[in-house]
């Protein structure tokens, strides 16, 4: 079952022209759901019982928890012939689950006899906040040609811990995160030429966070047999990174538009994208020493996955859109 709250509204306590826009959410979902299938492999059980299939179960127990909040200040106002729509305001958000967890029997298990899945709770999985702060100012006017110009930022904040006063002067973030704060810059210009041409650019830049199943994913576990003396071994491996970081996109794109006879119409884009350390898994080999009658012998046991910042791409190209007015025959 689920339960929640929302509310929203617009103050206007100084004209009709200023006005504070809220809302805020809570919710809450309870989750008790378990899933069983037959599984058909080959198990020798603690009790060293033989089994040709088994049924595995898995449940997922727990509480997952939503609220958030925004509260945005918008004006208009001139400074000569040109209209400024100025708006500013934060949002934040948080999400948590809570509660007993994914569980499930190691021996029996759900995802197979050779799975490493293992039981974890939820509660050992922090929760993520997140705080942006943004302002924007769109001017409407006209230098040679009627034009609308756009510009505004966004200060993203992953998981916030301490203010650093020093980030002032650039010297780092001026909130310090877990996942990383991140300042977004953005402007667009759209140029009307006639009413048949317009000449649109847009650049800046927009940061995401990682998903905290990435920063806190369940402990690896790797089985290996032993081939001196025959006996299986486990290793346990923490996967956690607390300190992986959010990241960035930045794009450039040009676009032009025109019309003819109010019958069809070209677009023509050209852009430019680029990311940068955006998560990625990197494989982790697992060596062990044996001694083997006085030998010392390294043996491979297997590799598992740990997340970093690697990740880019980058995308260019050009674009281009045909479109017609209405064909009424064809609807």
């Amino acid at each position: 079952y689920t339960l929640g709250f929302n509310t929203w509204g617009t103050i206007k306590p100084f004209n009709e022209i200023s006005s504070f826009d809220y809302n805020a959410y809570i919710s809450m979902q309870k989750i008790n759901s378990m899933r069983s299938k037959l599984i058909t492999e080959y198990l020798i059980t603690p009790d060293h019982d033989t089994l040709g299939s088994y049924i595995g179960k898995v449940e997922n127990k727990g509480i997952e928890w939503l609220a958030g909040g925004r509260l945005e200040w918008k004006n208009i106002f001139y400074t000569g012939d040109y209209i400024h729509n100025f708006l500013s305001g934060a949002e934040v958000q948080y999400e948590a689950n809570t509660g007993e967890g994914l569980v499930l029997d190691t021996v029996y298990n759900y995802y197979g006899v050779e799975s490493q899945r293992r039981p974890y709770t939820f509660d050992s999985i922090p929760g993520q906040l997140l705080l942006s702060l943004y302002a924007e100012d769109k001017i409407t006017g006209k230098f040679i040609f009627d034009f609308s110009l756009m510009f505004g930022f966004r200060y993203e904040m992953y998981r916030p811990k301490s203010i650093n006063l020093n980030g002032i002067w650039g010297d780092g973030d001026l909130v310090d995160s877990h996942q990383g704060s991140f300042f977004n810059p953005r402007i667009s210009l759209l140029t009307y030429f006639s009413s048949k041409s317009q000449l649109r650019i847009n650049l800046g830049s927009s940061s995401k966070s990682p998903a905290m199943s990435l920063v806190y994913p369940p402990v690896s576990i790797l089985k290996w047999r032993n081939p001196n003396s025959g006996m299986v071994e486990y290793f346990t491996f923490d996967k956690t990174v607390p300190n992986l970081q959010g990241y960035k996109t930045s794009q450039i794109e040009v676009s032009y538009d025109h019309k003819f006879f109010n019958k069809m119409g070209i677009s023509l884009t050209a852009f430019y994208r680029e990311r940068n350390n955006q998560p990625k898994y990197q494989d982790q080999p697992v060596f062990t020493e044996v001694n083997d009658n006085g030998k010392k012998v390294i043996y491979f046991v297997d590799e598992y996955s740990l997340s970093y910042n690697i990740g880019a791409n980058q995308s260019k190209g050009l674009e281009f859109t045909f479109k017609t007015a209405q064909i009424k025959p064809l609807n």
